[in-house]
Protein backbone atom coordinates (compact mmCIF):
# COMPACT_ATOMS: atom_id res chain seq x y z
CA UNK A 1 0.00 0.00 0.00
CA UNK A 2 1.55 3.61 -0.87
CA UNK A 3 2.84 5.43 1.86
CA UNK A 4 0.38 8.04 1.21
CA UNK A 5 -2.68 6.21 1.76
CA UNK A 6 -5.62 7.98 3.49
CA UNK A 7 -6.01 5.59 6.43
CA UNK A 8 -1.57 6.16 7.31
CA UNK A 9 -0.56 7.85 9.66
CA UNK A 10 2.46 9.67 8.64
CA UNK A 11 4.82 12.51 9.82
CA UNK A 12 3.82 16.23 8.68
CA UNK A 13 0.72 17.75 9.92
CA UNK A 14 0.81 20.43 11.29
CA UNK A 15 -1.75 23.03 13.30
CA UNK A 16 -2.42 26.55 11.22
CA UNK A 17 -3.13 28.22 14.34
CA UNK A 18 -0.18 27.14 16.88
CA UNK A 19 2.64 25.89 15.39
CA UNK A 20 5.40 28.02 13.50
CA UNK A 21 5.58 27.09 10.16
CA UNK A 22 8.38 26.84 7.75
CA UNK A 23 8.32 28.33 3.94
CA UNK A 24 6.48 25.49 2.65
CA UNK A 25 2.75 26.03 2.51
CA UNK A 26 -0.52 23.86 1.50
CA UNK A 27 -4.02 24.27 -0.06
CA UNK A 28 -5.81 22.08 1.55
CA UNK A 29 -6.26 20.37 5.09
CA UNK A 30 -4.61 17.19 4.93
CA UNK A 31 -0.88 16.64 3.97
CA UNK A 32 1.38 13.97 3.87
CA UNK A 33 4.98 13.06 3.45
CA UNK A 34 6.64 10.44 1.33
CA UNK A 35 7.47 8.37 4.03
CA UNK A 36 6.63 4.75 4.54
CA UNK A 37 5.83 4.54 8.43
CA UNK A 38 3.67 1.81 9.42
CA UNK A 39 0.15 1.82 10.88
CA UNK A 40 -1.29 3.94 13.77
CA UNK A 41 2.96 4.94 14.29
CA UNK A 42 2.49 8.47 13.84
CA UNK A 43 1.13 11.49 15.13
CA UNK A 44 -1.41 14.40 13.85
CA UNK A 45 -0.16 17.96 14.74
CA UNK A 46 -3.09 19.99 15.93
CA UNK A 47 -3.53 23.89 17.36
CA UNK A 48 -3.11 23.30 20.46
CA UNK A 49 -1.85 19.61 20.88
CA UNK A 50 1.57 18.30 21.15
CA UNK A 51 2.33 14.53 21.25
CA UNK A 52 4.11 12.94 24.30
CA UNK A 53 7.05 11.25 22.62
CA UNK A 54 10.34 11.95 23.96
CA UNK A 55 11.74 12.19 20.91
CA UNK A 56 12.07 15.45 18.65
CA UNK A 57 13.77 15.02 15.62
CA UNK A 58 13.93 18.30 13.37
CA UNK A 59 11.27 17.89 10.60
CA UNK A 60 9.25 20.42 8.35
CA UNK A 61 5.82 21.22 9.06
CA UNK A 62 3.10 22.80 6.81
CA UNK A 63 0.20 25.44 7.76
CA UNK A 64 -2.51 24.26 5.83
CA UNK A 65 -4.66 27.45 4.69
CA UNK A 66 -7.94 28.82 5.98
CA UNK A 67 -10.84 26.26 5.16
CA UNK A 68 -12.99 29.22 3.95
CA UNK A 69 -9.80 30.71 1.76
CA UNK A 70 -8.36 33.08 3.15
CA UNK A 71 -4.49 32.41 4.14
CA UNK A 72 -3.99 32.94 8.03
CA UNK A 73 -1.34 34.40 9.77
CA UNK A 74 1.40 32.27 11.34
CA UNK A 75 2.06 32.98 14.57
CA UNK A 76 5.84 33.19 16.14
CA UNK A 77 7.05 30.92 18.21
CA UNK A 78 6.52 31.26 22.22
CA UNK A 79 9.15 33.63 24.22
CA UNK A 80 9.16 31.71 26.77
CA UNK A 81 7.47 27.86 26.04
CA UNK A 82 8.14 26.51 29.57
CA UNK A 83 5.98 28.92 31.37
CA UNK A 84 2.58 27.25 30.92
CA UNK A 85 3.47 24.35 29.00
CA UNK A 86 5.37 22.63 26.66
CA UNK A 87 5.07 24.59 23.04
CA UNK A 88 6.86 22.11 21.51
CA UNK A 89 6.33 20.93 17.88
CA UNK A 90 4.07 18.12 17.15
CA UNK A 91 5.66 14.70 18.31
CA UNK A 92 8.14 12.54 16.19
CA UNK A 93 7.09 8.86 15.34
CA UNK A 94 8.47 6.34 18.03
CA UNK A 95 11.39 3.84 16.77
CA UNK A 96 9.86 0.89 17.15
CA UNK A 97 8.69 -0.19 13.32
CA UNK A 98 5.23 -1.28 15.13
CA UNK A 99 4.95 0.88 17.61
CA UNK A 100 1.61 2.55 18.61
CA UNK A 101 1.46 6.86 18.56
CA UNK A 102 1.08 7.93 21.69
CA UNK A 103 -1.92 10.30 22.84
CA UNK A 104 -1.63 14.14 21.68
CA UNK A 105 -1.06 16.30 25.01
CA UNK A 106 -2.38 19.73 25.22
CA UNK A 107 -0.16 23.19 24.79
CA UNK A 108 -0.83 26.04 25.84
CA UNK A 109 1.06 29.40 24.08
CA UNK A 110 3.23 31.50 27.13
CA UNK A 111 1.56 34.83 26.18
CA UNK A 112 -1.81 35.20 27.54
CA UNK A 113 -3.62 37.23 26.21
CA UNK A 114 -2.72 36.78 22.60
CA UNK A 115 -3.08 39.04 19.73
CA UNK A 116 -2.92 36.63 17.36
CA UNK A 117 -6.54 34.67 16.67
CA UNK A 118 -4.47 31.56 16.09
CA UNK A 119 -2.70 31.16 19.33
CA UNK A 120 -6.09 32.50 20.46
CA UNK A 121 -7.92 29.56 19.25
CA UNK A 122 -5.12 27.50 20.04
CA UNK A 123 -5.01 28.67 23.66
CA UNK A 124 -9.10 28.19 24.05
CA UNK A 125 -9.38 24.87 23.02
CA UNK A 126 -6.17 23.94 25.24
CA UNK A 127 -7.46 25.29 28.10
CA UNK A 128 -10.81 23.50 27.99
CA UNK A 129 -9.13 20.15 27.77
CA UNK A 130 -7.37 20.70 30.58
CA UNK A 131 -9.69 22.00 32.81
CA UNK A 132 -12.38 18.97 31.38
CA UNK A 133 -9.35 16.54 31.89
CA UNK A 134 -7.07 16.97 34.64
CA UNK A 135 -6.13 13.48 34.32
CA UNK A 136 -6.39 12.26 30.55
CA UNK A 137 -8.84 9.60 30.29
CA UNK A 138 -7.95 6.26 30.21
CA UNK A 139 -8.40 4.95 26.00
CA UNK A 140 -8.64 1.51 24.54
CA UNK A 141 -6.55 -0.17 22.08
CA UNK A 142 -5.12 2.15 19.59
CA UNK A 143 -7.17 0.32 16.63
CA UNK A 144 -9.93 2.51 16.81
CA UNK A 145 -8.64 5.34 14.23
CA UNK A 146 -7.39 3.14 11.18
CA UNK A 147 -10.24 4.76 8.99
CA UNK A 148 -10.09 7.97 9.80
CA UNK A 149 -8.94 9.93 6.87
CA UNK A 150 -5.72 11.95 8.14
CA UNK A 151 -6.51 15.64 9.06
CA UNK A 152 -4.83 18.12 11.13
CA UNK A 153 -8.62 18.46 12.20
CA UNK A 154 -8.58 15.55 14.00
CA UNK A 155 -5.44 14.35 16.19
CA UNK A 156 -5.68 11.03 18.18
CA UNK A 157 -6.81 11.69 21.49
CA UNK A 158 -8.96 9.32 24.28
CA UNK A 159 -12.32 8.71 22.95
CA UNK A 160 -13.77 11.34 25.43
CA UNK A 161 -11.54 14.24 23.80
CA UNK A 162 -12.73 14.09 20.73
CA UNK A 163 -15.40 16.59 21.58
CA UNK A 164 -13.34 19.13 22.43
CA UNK A 165 -9.95 18.08 20.44
CA UNK A 166 -11.64 17.45 16.97
CA UNK A 167 -11.74 20.86 15.36
CA UNK A 168 -14.21 21.80 12.51
CA UNK A 169 -13.59 25.39 10.00
CA UNK A 170 -16.98 26.22 11.93
CA UNK A 171 -15.36 25.68 15.53
CA UNK A 172 -12.15 27.56 14.92
CA UNK A 173 -14.09 30.58 13.47
CA UNK A 174 -16.65 30.41 16.17
CA UNK A 175 -14.13 30.47 18.62
CA UNK A 176 -11.80 32.79 16.64
CA UNK A 177 -14.81 35.59 16.12
CA UNK A 178 -15.50 35.45 20.30
CA UNK A 179 -12.28 37.12 20.82
CA UNK A 180 -13.95 39.95 23.07
CA UNK A 181 -14.65 36.83 25.20
CA UNK A 182 -11.29 36.02 27.81
CA UNK A 183 -9.78 32.80 25.83
CA UNK A 184 -9.89 31.23 30.37
CA UNK A 185 -13.52 32.12 29.88
CA UNK A 186 -14.36 30.36 26.58
CA UNK A 187 -12.10 27.75 27.82
CA UNK A 188 -14.49 26.97 31.03
CA UNK A 189 -17.72 27.30 29.20
CA UNK A 190 -16.45 24.51 26.64
CA UNK A 191 -15.52 22.47 29.78
CA UNK A 192 -18.34 22.98 31.89
CA UNK A 193 -20.54 21.17 28.96
CA UNK A 194 -18.53 18.20 29.02
CA UNK A 195 -18.59 17.77 32.76
CA UNK A 196 -22.46 18.08 32.40
CA UNK A 197 -21.95 14.51 31.25
CA UNK A 198 -20.68 11.58 33.52
CA UNK A 199 -17.46 9.75 32.26
CA UNK A 200 -19.33 6.54 31.12
CA UNK A 201 -21.79 8.50 29.04
CA UNK A 202 -19.03 10.62 27.41
CA UNK A 203 -17.03 7.40 26.20
CA UNK A 204 -20.92 6.31 25.11
CA UNK A 205 -21.36 9.23 22.76
CA UNK A 206 -17.49 9.64 21.74
CA UNK A 207 -18.46 7.05 19.19
CA UNK A 208 -21.10 9.78 17.49
CA UNK A 209 -18.32 12.18 15.88
CA UNK A 210 -15.98 9.29 14.75
CA UNK A 211 -19.11 7.11 12.74
CA UNK A 212 -20.28 10.77 11.53
CA UNK A 213 -16.71 11.34 10.32
CA UNK A 214 -16.19 7.90 9.13
CA UNK A 215 -19.18 8.62 6.90
CA UNK A 216 -18.48 12.19 5.63
CA UNK A 217 -14.82 10.74 4.72
CA UNK A 218 -16.90 7.77 2.97
CA UNK A 219 -18.63 10.14 1.00
CA UNK A 220 -16.03 12.95 0.18
CA UNK A 221 -17.82 15.39 2.51
CA UNK A 222 -15.85 18.67 2.77
CA UNK A 223 -14.63 19.88 6.32
CA UNK A 224 -16.61 23.18 6.68
CA UNK A 225 -19.77 21.22 5.46
CA UNK A 226 -19.35 18.92 8.08
CA UNK A 227 -20.82 21.37 10.94
CA UNK A 228 -23.40 22.92 11.36
CA UNK A 229 -24.73 19.31 10.16
CA UNK A 230 -27.37 20.00 7.69
CA UNK A 231 -30.72 17.73 7.79
CA UNK A 232 -30.08 16.27 4.55
CA UNK A 233 -26.51 15.32 5.73
CA UNK A 234 -27.86 13.84 8.99
CA UNK A 235 -30.67 11.36 6.88
CA UNK A 236 -28.20 10.40 5.07
CA UNK A 237 -25.69 9.46 7.91
CA UNK A 238 -28.33 7.78 9.68
CA UNK A 239 -29.74 5.84 6.53
CA UNK A 240 -26.01 4.47 6.27
CA UNK A 241 -26.43 2.54 9.51
CA UNK A 242 -29.31 0.41 7.96
CA UNK A 243 -29.33 -3.05 8.09
CA UNK A 244 -25.97 -2.64 9.93
CA UNK A 245 -26.57 -1.43 13.70
CA UNK A 246 -29.86 -1.77 15.53
CA UNK A 247 -31.48 1.36 16.84
CA UNK A 248 -29.77 2.02 20.18
CA UNK A 249 -26.58 2.16 18.32
CA UNK A 250 -27.84 4.65 15.73
CA UNK A 251 -29.55 6.72 18.57
CA UNK A 252 -26.22 6.90 20.75
CA UNK A 253 -23.93 8.09 17.84
CA UNK A 254 -26.85 11.41 16.39
CA UNK A 255 -26.76 12.23 20.45
CA UNK A 256 -22.31 12.04 20.01
CA UNK A 257 -22.96 13.89 17.01
CA UNK A 258 -25.35 16.40 18.78
CA UNK A 259 -23.32 16.62 21.84
CA UNK A 260 -20.40 18.05 19.82
CA UNK A 261 -22.53 20.34 18.00
CA UNK A 262 -23.19 21.74 21.35
CA UNK A 263 -19.92 21.58 22.45
CA UNK A 264 -18.86 23.82 19.66
CA UNK A 265 -22.38 26.35 19.93
CA UNK A 266 -23.34 25.16 16.55
CA UNK A 267 -27.24 24.89 15.65
CA UNK A 268 -28.51 21.69 15.62
CA UNK A 269 -30.92 20.67 13.26
CA UNK A 270 -31.59 16.61 14.58
CA UNK A 271 -34.79 17.22 15.43
CA UNK A 272 -35.95 18.17 12.11
CA UNK A 273 -38.60 15.50 11.35
CA UNK A 274 -36.76 14.24 8.75
CA UNK A 275 -33.94 12.96 10.22
CA UNK A 276 -36.62 11.53 13.24
CA UNK A 277 -38.99 9.40 10.57
CA UNK A 278 -35.03 8.11 8.96
CA UNK A 279 -33.89 7.29 12.63
CA UNK A 280 -37.34 5.60 13.01
CA UNK A 281 -36.38 3.40 9.95
CA UNK A 282 -32.98 2.10 11.42
CA UNK A 283 -33.67 -1.89 12.16
CA UNK A 284 -37.79 -1.90 11.51
CA UNK A 285 -37.10 -5.21 11.27
CA UNK A 286 -36.08 -5.78 15.07
CA UNK A 287 -32.70 -7.76 13.64
CA UNK A 288 -30.37 -6.44 16.04
CA UNK A 289 -32.98 -6.09 19.06
CA UNK A 290 -31.85 -8.78 22.43
CA UNK A 291 -34.23 -10.18 24.15
CA UNK A 292 -35.63 -8.83 26.90
CA UNK A 293 -34.00 -9.58 30.32
CA UNK A 294 -34.82 -12.19 32.58
CA UNK A 295 -35.89 -11.16 36.11
CA UNK A 296 -34.09 -12.26 39.06
CA UNK A 297 -36.51 -14.78 40.62
CA UNK A 298 -36.68 -16.18 43.95
CA UNK A 299 -35.07 -19.97 43.00
CA UNK A 300 -32.04 -17.37 42.02
CA UNK A 301 -32.22 -15.83 45.59
CA UNK A 302 -31.98 -18.63 47.62
CA UNK A 303 -29.52 -20.20 45.07
CA UNK A 304 -27.19 -17.28 45.91
CA UNK A 305 -27.96 -16.96 49.75
CA UNK A 306 -26.73 -20.70 50.08
CA UNK A 307 -23.77 -20.14 48.55
CA UNK A 308 -22.45 -17.49 50.41
CA UNK A 309 -20.82 -17.48 53.82
CA UNK A 310 -22.79 -14.35 55.40
CA UNK A 311 -20.26 -14.48 58.03
CA UNK A 312 -17.67 -13.86 55.93
CA UNK A 313 -17.04 -9.94 54.83
CA UNK A 314 -17.59 -11.11 50.77
CA UNK A 315 -20.34 -12.66 51.66
CA UNK A 316 -22.29 -10.22 53.13
CA UNK A 317 -21.09 -7.70 51.22
CA UNK A 318 -22.51 -9.51 48.46
CA UNK A 319 -26.04 -10.62 49.71
CA UNK A 320 -26.49 -6.84 51.07
CA UNK A 321 -26.12 -5.90 47.48
CA UNK A 322 -28.60 -8.13 45.98
CA UNK A 323 -30.76 -8.19 48.54
CA UNK A 324 -31.12 -4.07 48.28
CA UNK A 325 -30.90 -4.37 44.06
CA UNK A 326 -33.46 -6.60 44.22
CA UNK A 327 -36.44 -5.50 46.86
CA UNK A 328 -35.29 -1.95 46.14
CA UNK A 329 -35.67 -2.77 42.32
CA UNK A 330 -32.95 -0.58 41.87
CA UNK A 331 -30.00 -0.58 38.61
CA UNK A 332 -27.08 -2.71 39.70
CA UNK A 333 -24.97 0.04 38.40
CA UNK A 334 -26.35 2.38 41.19
CA UNK A 335 -25.33 0.20 43.98
CA UNK A 336 -22.07 -0.52 42.50
CA UNK A 337 -18.74 0.73 40.88
CA UNK A 338 -17.38 0.58 37.38
CA UNK A 339 -14.05 -0.59 38.44
CA UNK A 340 -11.46 -1.31 41.64
CA UNK A 341 -10.25 2.30 41.26
CA UNK A 342 -13.86 4.32 39.83
CA UNK A 343 -15.61 5.39 43.01
CA UNK A 344 -16.60 8.72 42.24
CA UNK A 345 -18.43 10.22 45.25
CA UNK A 346 -20.81 12.52 42.69
CA UNK A 347 -22.29 9.11 41.53
CA UNK A 348 -21.71 6.50 43.91
CA UNK A 349 -23.06 6.17 47.21
CA UNK A 350 -20.64 5.59 50.52
CA UNK A 351 -21.13 4.24 53.74
CA UNK A 352 -21.51 7.65 55.23
CA UNK A 353 -24.80 8.18 52.59
CA UNK A 354 -27.84 9.70 54.52
CA UNK A 355 -29.75 6.76 56.25
CA UNK A 356 -32.97 6.92 58.02
CA UNK A 357 -35.06 3.79 59.83
CA UNK A 358 -37.86 3.88 60.52
CA UNK A 359 -40.83 1.22 61.62
CA UNK A 360 -44.61 0.86 60.74
CA UNK A 361 -46.88 -1.89 61.54
CA UNK A 362 -44.09 -4.28 63.18
CA UNK A 363 -41.75 -4.10 59.81
CA UNK A 364 -38.53 -1.84 59.07
CA UNK A 365 -38.21 0.83 56.44
CA UNK A 366 -34.58 1.76 55.56
CA UNK A 367 -34.01 4.73 53.02
CA UNK A 368 -30.48 5.39 51.88
CA UNK A 369 -29.91 8.20 49.65
CA UNK A 370 -28.04 7.64 46.31
CA UNK A 371 -26.36 11.04 44.95
CA UNK A 372 -27.38 10.42 41.09
CA UNK A 373 -29.61 8.06 39.45
CA UNK A 374 -30.13 8.01 35.37
CA UNK A 375 -33.79 9.72 35.76
CA UNK A 376 -33.35 11.88 38.48
CA UNK A 377 -29.50 12.82 38.02
CA UNK A 378 -27.71 15.22 40.28
CA UNK A 379 -30.72 15.29 42.50
CA UNK A 380 -30.38 11.48 43.51
CA UNK A 381 -33.05 8.69 44.72
CA UNK A 382 -33.89 6.89 47.59
CA UNK A 383 -32.88 3.32 48.08
CA UNK A 384 -36.32 1.88 50.05
CA UNK A 385 -35.88 -1.98 51.88
CA UNK A 386 -38.17 -3.00 53.82
CA UNK A 387 -38.12 -5.93 56.18
CA UNK A 388 -39.49 -8.91 54.73
CA UNK A 389 -39.27 -11.16 58.15
CA UNK A 390 -37.99 -14.90 56.01
CA UNK A 391 -34.36 -15.84 54.66
CA UNK A 392 -34.51 -13.53 52.21
CA UNK A 393 -35.09 -10.20 54.51
CA UNK A 394 -33.22 -7.16 52.92
CA UNK A 395 -32.98 -5.76 56.54
CA UNK A 396 -31.53 -8.22 57.84
CA UNK A 397 -29.07 -8.51 55.26
CA UNK A 398 -28.04 -4.58 55.48
CA UNK A 399 -27.85 -4.86 59.28
CA UNK A 400 -25.03 -7.79 58.84
CA UNK A 401 -23.14 -6.10 56.42
CA UNK A 402 -22.92 -3.39 58.72
CA UNK A 403 -22.10 -5.27 61.77
CA UNK A 404 -19.59 -7.69 59.93
CA UNK A 405 -17.91 -4.63 57.21
CA UNK A 406 -17.62 -2.22 60.32
CA UNK A 407 -15.60 1.21 60.90
CA UNK A 408 -15.04 1.71 57.27
CA UNK A 409 -13.07 4.91 56.13
CA UNK A 410 -14.17 7.86 54.84
CA UNK A 411 -15.46 7.97 51.08
CA UNK A 412 -15.68 3.83 51.52
CA UNK A 413 -18.03 2.88 48.63
CA UNK A 414 -21.92 1.44 50.24
CA UNK A 415 -21.18 -2.10 49.75
CA UNK A 416 -17.31 -2.58 49.72
CA UNK A 417 -15.95 -5.07 52.22
CA UNK A 418 -12.87 -6.04 54.40
CA UNK A 419 -9.61 -7.31 52.22
CA UNK A 420 -7.66 -8.62 54.96
CA UNK A 421 -6.24 -4.45 56.08
CA UNK A 422 -7.80 -2.84 52.80
CA UNK A 423 -11.67 -2.59 51.56
CA UNK A 424 -12.45 -3.72 48.46
CA UNK A 425 -15.38 -2.23 46.34
CA UNK A 426 -17.98 -4.48 44.57
CA UNK A 427 -17.22 -4.06 40.90
CA UNK A 428 -20.56 -4.58 38.93
CA UNK A 429 -19.00 -6.86 35.58
CA UNK A 430 -16.45 -9.21 38.59
CA UNK A 431 -20.38 -9.42 40.37
CA UNK A 432 -22.46 -10.24 37.07
CA UNK A 433 -19.89 -12.83 36.31
CA UNK A 434 -19.71 -14.16 39.96
CA UNK A 435 -23.50 -14.59 39.29
CA UNK A 436 -23.38 -16.12 35.97
CA UNK A 437 -21.28 -18.77 36.70
CA UNK A 438 -23.24 -19.92 40.03
CA UNK A 439 -26.54 -20.11 38.12
CA UNK A 440 -25.26 -21.40 35.07
CA UNK A 441 -24.03 -24.33 37.56
CA UNK A 442 -27.28 -24.31 39.44
CA UNK A 443 -29.43 -24.48 36.00
CA UNK A 444 -31.00 -21.29 36.26
CA UNK A 445 -32.04 -18.32 33.72
CA UNK A 446 -28.35 -16.45 33.06
CA UNK A 447 -29.29 -12.73 34.58
CA UNK A 448 -28.22 -9.54 33.86
CA UNK A 449 -27.69 -5.79 35.20
CA UNK A 450 -31.24 -5.19 34.94
CA UNK A 451 -32.67 -8.48 36.08
CA UNK A 452 -32.64 -7.38 39.29
CA UNK A 453 -34.46 -4.37 38.71
CA UNK A 454 -37.35 -6.47 36.73
CA UNK A 455 -36.96 -9.49 39.16
CA UNK A 456 -37.74 -7.12 42.31
CA UNK A 457 -40.85 -5.30 40.11
CA UNK A 458 -41.80 -8.74 40.00
CA UNK A 459 -41.90 -9.84 43.22
CA UNK A 460 -44.04 -6.58 44.53
CA UNK A 461 -46.42 -6.79 41.39
CA UNK A 462 -47.64 -10.55 41.93
CA UNK A 463 -47.58 -9.95 45.54
CA UNK A 464 -50.66 -7.10 44.79
CA UNK A 465 -48.94 -3.54 45.51
CA UNK A 466 -50.40 -0.74 43.69
CA UNK A 467 -48.08 -0.22 40.34
CA UNK A 468 -48.11 3.44 41.59
CA UNK A 469 -46.14 2.53 44.87
CA UNK A 470 -43.72 -0.08 42.48
CA UNK A 471 -43.39 3.17 40.56
CA UNK A 472 -42.49 4.97 43.82
CA UNK A 473 -39.81 1.99 44.81
CA UNK A 474 -37.89 1.72 41.73
CA UNK A 475 -38.05 5.41 40.99
CA UNK A 476 -39.75 5.38 37.46
CA UNK A 477 -41.44 8.76 36.54
CA UNK A 478 -42.31 7.57 33.09
CA UNK A 479 -44.30 4.90 31.42
CA UNK A 480 -41.30 3.07 30.38
CA UNK A 481 -42.05 1.11 33.40
CA UNK A 482 -44.06 -0.75 31.93
CA UNK A 483 -41.77 -2.37 29.96
CA UNK A 484 -40.14 -4.36 33.59
CA UNK A 485 -42.96 -6.38 33.56
CA UNK A 486 -42.08 -9.77 32.83
CA UNK A 487 -43.64 -13.05 33.20
CA UNK A 488 -47.02 -11.71 32.96
CA UNK A 489 -48.29 -15.04 33.07
CA UNK A 490 -47.69 -14.06 37.11
CA UNK A 491 -48.40 -10.85 37.44
CA UNK A 492 -52.15 -10.96 35.19
CA UNK A 493 -53.90 -14.04 37.44
CA UNK A 494 -53.40 -12.26 41.07
CA UNK A 495 -53.91 -9.21 39.49
CA UNK A 496 -57.64 -9.94 37.92
CA UNK A 497 -58.57 -11.84 40.80
CA UNK A 498 -58.01 -9.17 43.35
CA UNK A 499 -60.13 -6.95 40.81
CA UNK A 500 -63.01 -9.49 40.83
CA UNK A 501 -63.20 -9.92 44.43
CA UNK A 502 -63.01 -5.74 44.27
CA UNK A 503 -65.85 -5.14 41.95
CA UNK A 504 -67.79 -8.35 43.69
CA UNK A 505 -67.58 -7.18 46.93
CA UNK A 506 -69.13 -3.33 46.02
CA UNK A 507 -71.55 -4.82 44.01
CA UNK A 508 -72.62 -6.51 47.29
CA UNK A 509 -72.42 -3.69 49.75
CA UNK A 510 -74.10 -1.33 46.93
CA UNK A 511 -77.21 -3.64 46.81
CA UNK A 512 -77.47 -4.57 50.66
CA UNK A 513 -76.62 -8.55 49.55
CA UNK A 514 -74.63 -10.91 51.38
CA UNK A 515 -71.49 -12.83 50.75
CA UNK A 516 -72.61 -16.47 49.57
CA UNK A 517 -69.42 -17.88 49.91
CA UNK A 518 -68.75 -16.08 53.45
CA UNK A 519 -72.43 -17.15 54.53
CA UNK A 520 -71.85 -20.69 53.86
CA UNK A 521 -68.52 -20.81 55.48
CA UNK A 522 -70.14 -19.61 58.10
CA UNK A 523 -72.79 -22.03 58.33
CA UNK A 524 -70.12 -25.02 58.13
CA UNK A 525 -68.45 -23.60 60.72
CA UNK A 526 -71.25 -23.21 63.33
CA UNK A 527 -72.21 -27.18 62.62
Amino acid sequence: MSPSHASRRPLGLCSPYLAPTHNSSASSSTQTLPMPYPRRSLGLCHPALATSASAEPSRPTFAPADPSGSALPSPAPSPNPGSLASSSPCGAPPTAPNALVPYAVPRVSAVLPSQDPNVFVANVIAGSVLRAFPVRPRGRVQNTDDDIILSVFRPFVPAPMRFLTWITPFGIANIANHQYLPAADQAKARAAIINSLKSSSLSTYSAGPKRFTQYCDRAGIPEDLRMPAEPFLLCCFIADSIGKHGLPSAKNWLNGVAFWHHVNFAPWFGGEPCVKKVLRAVDKEKKFVRPPRGPILREHMLCLRSNLDLSSPRGAAFWALATAAFFGCRRLGELTIPSIKGFDSRYHASRSAPISRSAYDGRDFISIHLPWSKSTREAGVSLIIISTDDDLCPVRAWDNHVQVNHSPPPNTPIFAYRDDSSWKPIVKTSFLSFLSNLFRVAKLEQVFGHSFRVGGTLFWLTLGLEPEMVMKIGGWTSSCFLIYWRKLESVLPPAISRVLDKAFASFCARNGFEDEVDAEIGFIGAK
